[in-house]
Parts: structure tokens; sequence; C-alpha cells
């Protein structure tokens, strides 16, 4: 039983449905069979309801009716709760390095999938991943839709493509057989493109090179020069992904090489040559690029709070070292070598002042072995050199206690710091996502007023053309009337004409009878 339509494009419509004999919610697409003959759509069917893959739509029933008007395929599929990519990002900007990643290494996975069955999608874009959100799951799951316009591998036929995210050798397949010329053989690796395409304008949005190529004129022109303006148009946008993927302005929080790696990886994965392009499967591996930045940010945040630490330790490890606390020295040589200079001086008074306990050391068995002196003397002696050792000893003491104590400061000041730090990369990122919803915002609004702007130009003109055509015909109005004027003052001219011929007629027929007359009285 059919309950709502979900929604409709190029290959069919989806309903949302119930089965009425489970009660179960399913989506339900309907496609034509106009575009491939039914056996082929059916070896396509049984092909993908043998794809089980957690980020792949799972088809379940299928079949085929021949009875309508218009022959068609139908199959159910799980009815999702979420949205799709396409909406997540007008709602809410684009997405986060590490976000992207989570999302596109699962879809790519599923890409995977159906390549090992022989399959391409063909139709990778945002609006066929789908963010579903599961019961007892905290986190969005994505699924991979609409797999109505899938093919055989290197199969010519069915053939699809959205334009902005399409592979060259797609698009040009699709004009080729559009423009009755030979059409070149397609891969998987159209997929792999479309993946790159849709992650690359998940992260930069409008500044994506041509997001919006042939979306904008709904009718479109047909006609030979307007696919090859469009081919040409396409031929533009293709090589300029190829040679910079990332604009000058886009993700300006990712700089130095992880920026250069994250532009060297795009540029391989929208190459204009296939097989310079990674295998679906290659290309899970390379996302790992996108937690690159990610990274870089954590070395950076650990570098800091360590260099925060040994600044803050210095001042403590230096007052230990000038004490006698030579195993604080020790500690400070292992940990700060960048701080050697400045401890230098520290380090001659530890040696110093372990030479002096050595030589107290010295001094205590000299006295206890020197013969000559007596029981007091070495009594007094010993005496002398135990507290020089004990008043040593406990300034050693005091320096280390104070080197725990800067150091359990330190530590503390580095998690402070690293909490500081981290508070404020979550306010400038969420500043920047704050911005590029302004941004999307903004230019949404740009689009729509450029569109009522063109409507605007458009009414004029065709205004422009209607007040010319009445002019038009005004003109021409005027001048039939004149035509009328003066052919009927011609019709005047000569029925006053005849008048006075028929009036001179008349006069000289009364004459001639008057004569007539007169003729007979004068003969007598």
């Amino acid at each position: 039983m059919l309950r709502a339509l979900l929604g409709e494009g190029a290959f069919g419509r989806v309903f949302a449905a119930e089965d009425e004999q489970t009660g179960q919610q399913v989506a339900l697409k309907v496609v034509g069979l106009r575009r491939y003959p039914r056996e082929y759509a059916e070896h396509e069917l049984r092909a993908l309801a043998a794809i089980a893959h957690p980020n792949v739509v799972h088809l379940n029933e299928h079949g085929v009716e021949t009875g309508a008007s218009e022959p068609y395929l139908w199959y159910t599929m799980p009815l999702y709760q979420g949205s799709d990519l396409a909406s997540t990002l007008e709602a809410k900007g684009a997405l986060s390095l590490a976000r992207a990643h989570t999302i596109f290494t699962r879809i790519a996975g599923g890409v995977c999938e159906m390549h090992t069955h022989g399959l391409r999608h063909q139709d990778i874009k945002p609006e066929n991943i789908y963010l579903a959100s599961m019961a007892g799951v905290a986190d969005l799951h994505p699924v991979l839709l609409d797999l109505g316009g899938a093919a055989r591998e290197h199969a010519s036929r069915p053939l699809v493509a959205t334009f902005p995210f399409a592979a060259p050798e797609q698009t040009e397949a699709l004009l080729s057989g559009m423009l009755g010329e030979e059409q070149p053989p397609l891969t998987g690796q159209v997929d792999v493109y479309a993946l790159a395409a849709t992650l690359l304008f998940s992260l930069i949005g409008t500044a994506f090179v041509g997001h919006a190529v042939a979306q904008n004129d709904s009718r479109g022109d047909a006609s030979p020069a307007g696919l090859l303006e469009l081919r040409a148009a396409l031929s533009e946008v293709h090589l300029a992904r190829a040679l910079e993927p990332i604009p000058d302005g886009a993700l300006p929080f990712v700089r130095g090489p992880v920026r250069q790696r994250l532009n060297d990886a795009f540029a391989r994965w929208l190459s204009l040559d296939p097989l310079a392009r990674p295998s679906a499967r290659a290309l899970v591996s390379e996302l790992d690029v996108l937690l690159e930045w990610g990274s870089e940010l954590t070395r950076q945040r650990a570098a800091r709070q360590l260099r925060n630490t040994l600044l803050s330790v210095a001042g403590g490890l230096t007052l230990a070292a000038a004490a006698g606390g030579f195993a604080g020295y020790q500690w400070h040589k292992r940990t700060m070598g960048e701080a050697h200079q400045a401890t230098s001086a520290a380090l001659r008074k530890a040696n110093a002042a372990e030479g002096e306990l050595q030589r107290a050391g010295t001094n205590l068995d000299k006295i206890i072995g020197d013969p000559s002196l007596g029981a007091v003397d070495k009594a007094r002696r010993i005496t002398e050199v135990v507290r020089t050792l004990e008043a040593e000893s406990a300034r050693l003491g005091a320096a280390n206690a104070r080197l725990v104590r800067d150091e359990k400061a330190a530590a503390n000041q580095a998690r402070l710091a690293a909490q500081q730090d981290r508070a404020a990369l979550d306010k400038v990122q969420a500043a920047l996502d704050q911005a590029r919803a302004d941004r999307a915002f903004a230019e949404a609004a740009a689009w729509k007023s450029e569109a009522t702007r063109d409507q605007a130009v458009s009414d004029r003109e065709l205004a422009e053309a209607a007040r010319a055509r009445a002019e038009h015909e005004r003109a021409k109005s005027q001048q039939e009337r004149a035509a009328a004027e003066s052919a009927r003052a011609r019709l005047e001219d000569e029925r006053d004409r005849l008048q006075r011929e028929l009036s001179e007629a008349q006069a000289a027929a009364r004459t001639a009878e008057a004569e007539a007359r007169a003729a007979p009285a004068a003969t007598p």
C-alpha cells in the first residue's frame, strides 16, 4: 500500500509504502523499462540483491510489471529515518575533515563491495548518500542509495550521470551517445571519481569547481550546438579540478605540508586518466589523509605542552643544580636540550658540589687513618666533616623536593594550557562553521537574487517583444486603414464621375427628346 511520494529522479519514483501482510514500512522504487530491456533489468536486480553491505542499501523484494500501459520494474528497500548528505550540507554547512573521513570510508567500503560483484554505481552524489539514524546508535549511519542506475562492469547501458560529480569519461560517454557518436567504455573508476568529487564538495561547498554546471537550466539545450557547448564547459571544469582541486581560500585552516598532501591526493583521485586513479579499495586507505591535519594539531598541542613544561621547570632545575642537585641536572640534561646554554653554569656548580662531596669523603678516610692524630682530634675533625656532609645532603634533599614540586606545577600548568588551547580551537572551529554557514546562506540569497533578476530581465524582454509586436500590428493596421481610405476616395471620385456622366446623358436625352417633338411641328 503506497503511503507517500518520497522523491523522483531520472529513472523512476520512490514511495513510502506498507506491506499489507506484515505491516512493515518500506521504500518502493518504480522504474520504467523504456531505457533498457526487461531481461537486462531483471539480471541487474538479481545482482544488486546479492550485495550485502551495511553501507549499501539492501534490495528486498523485486519484480517486473508488464500489464501496465508502460512496463516497469519495482523493488523494495528499507525505509530509513534521517536525511541525505545534500540536505545536511545545506542545513549545517561543510563537513569537518574527521567527520568526512568517517562517512566516506564507509561509503567507499560499500562501493568496494559493488565492484567485487562486478557492478558500478554511476551516480554517487550528496543526494544519494543517506545519513540514517539507528535505534541505540549515537552516530549517524551512512548508506549509499539509488542503485537503479547501476551497471555491469564495462557495460554501456544503462548510462546515467550527474554532471557536477560524474567522471570525465562518464560525461563524455553520455554526450557522445546523445550526439550519435561512439561511446567510450566505462569502468568502476567512474565511482572513485564521483566519491572524490562528492567528498570535496562536502568539504569546501560552493568553492568546488563546477558545482553548478548544467544544473541551473531545467530545460537544458539538447541541440547538437548546446551539447557541444556543454562538452567544452565540462572539459574546462575537469581540467581545473585535476590541476588545483582545492582552490585558494578553501580550507584556510589546513596549512603547510598537510595541505599539499591533501591537494595532491584529490588531484590523483580526480585525475582525467581513469588508470591514474586508485581503486575503490585503495581509496579506503588513502582517505586517511583527511586525518593528518587533526594529527598535526595534536602534535602541535603536544609540542606546546612540552615546551611550556620545560620552560616552567627550567628555573627549578637551575636552582637545584646550583645547590648540588646532580640527579636533577641529569634529568634536565636528558629533557632540556634546547635549554642547554641557559643551564651550563648550573652544570659547573653541580659538578663543583659533587667534587666537594667526594673530597669530604676522602678527608674522612684520611682522618680516620691518620696515626698522628689523637682520639680527641679525630673525633673533632670527623664531627666537622659529618656536619659538612649533613649540610650538603640537606641542600640536595631540599633541591630535589623543589624539583618535584616544580614538575607537578609544570604538569598542572601544561594541562591547563592544553585545556585552554582546546577551548580556543573549539571556538575557532565554531566560528569557522558559523562563517561557512553564513557564507552558504549569503550565496543562496545571492543565487535567489540572481534568479529573480534573470526572471525580471526575461519578463522585461518578453514585454518588450510584446510591445514591439503590438507596435507592428498597429502600424500594419494604420497602413491598411490608409489603403482603405485611399480606395474609398477613389470609389467616391468614380461615383461622382459616373453621376456627372449620367446627368450629362440625361440632359442630352431630354434635349434630343425636345428636338424630336419640335421637328413635326415645323414640317407643315
